[in-house]
């Protein structure tokens, strides 16, 4: 079997660690293209490290020969969109139509972006969330994701692109920084062996989606293999979770560890969507993936890479 070369922009991030591990372990040589570094991160052996340029001329050169592109490289979060909406569309949507340029030019066999499926769609009243469902994005983080996937849409009808979407919901696990305005799960880890008070927007907080890291690897690996092209995928487990239940699952394990958990109830923020769940029975139709871990299990496992790691992140 021919070994397929796999180019990852922000395979140095938190999600980028993961799919890389899974990544590793296939027949592919691994590029990973990241911006935000100075120097190349721990890599497996087969995969290369290179510090990203903004340039069309850089995209053209570094996708010679790649079969598979990944995107996972943004440069906002939900919070950070609001504070600068207009740097959030010039620091994402140019890059990603160069990488689209990039991409045809080259011809590469398929291509993935990362949207959001916790933004994408907005407020809804049914419960779960399919792809057709109305998209109307309240942050401006959502609002550019929504205006790339159009993008992947019109490169793939014009010029054959082969793109696939992922929309996944609240991604967590072992490695997420916490206190970054996204990752409320790391947040309220890295709160609890800080001494910091957990805040929750809402008498039960907002309810989210929420879905392990390597569990989107896995999904990432059969969308490169079995995704049709075209095609957007929600990521989830198509169950709901609030920030009061997921506090309850790590009470108990801080009381172990002799830490105290502390809560402050915030004001509901009107910006804040309710409830995001969902739907993932396309997904499953078309790739043959459903979630194995549960939020339990996923919690448990972060929890100990949390502990193991208090050194770091007990100390902020």
């Amino acid at each position: 079997m021919t070994m397929k070369c796999c180019a990852i922009f922000g395979g140095a991030g938190f999600l980028g660690k993961h799919i890389i591990s899974r990544l590793s372990c296939t027949n592919r040589k691994l590029i990973c293209i990241d911006r935000f570094r100075s120097e190349a991160p721990k890599l497996p052996a087969t995969c290369s490290f290179i510090h990203a340029s903004e340039e069309q001329v850089f995209f053209r050169e570094v996708l010679k020969g790649v079969n598979e592109v990944v995107d996972l490289a943004y440069s906002s979060v939900p919070k950070t969109s609001y504070e600068d909406p207009i740097n959030d569309i010039f620091q994402n949507l140019p890059r990603f139509v160069n990488l689209c340029r990039a991409a045809v030019e080259n011809g590469v066999d398929k291509m993935v972006f990362f949207s959001s499926g916790g933004t994408i769609y907005g407020q809804t009243q049914l419960l779960p969330i399919g792809e057709d469902s109305p998209t109307n994005p309240t942050s401006p983080y959502g609002i550019t994701k929504l205006a790339i996937e159009k993008y992947a849409h019109m490169y793939h009808i014009t010029e054959g692109l082969p793109v696939i979407c992922l929309r996944p919901g609240n991604a967590y696990g072992e490695g997420q920084p916490p206190f970054r305005g996204q990752g409320f799960i790391a947040t309220a880890i890295a709160s609890i062996l800080n001494g910091f008070p957990i805040d929750v927007f809402g008498e039960v907080g907002t309810i989210r989606d929420y879905i392990h890291a390597r569990e989107i690897a896995c999904v990432l690996e059969k969308a490169l293999d079995a995704g049709k092209p075209g095609a957007i995928y929600n990521v989830g487990t198509a169950k709901g979770t609030s920030n009061m239940d997921i506090i309850r699952c790590l009470r108990p394990m801080a009381t172990a560890a002799g830490l105290d958990v502390q809560v402050r109830i915030q004001p509901a923020r009107p910006f804040d969507v309710i409830a995001n769940v969902l739907d993932i029975s396309r997904i499953y139709q078309d790739i043959g993936w459903k979630p194995s871990i549960s939020i339990d299990e996923g919690l448990a496992s972060t929890w100990s890479w949390y502990m193991a790691h208090r050194d770091e992140w007990g100390k902020i």
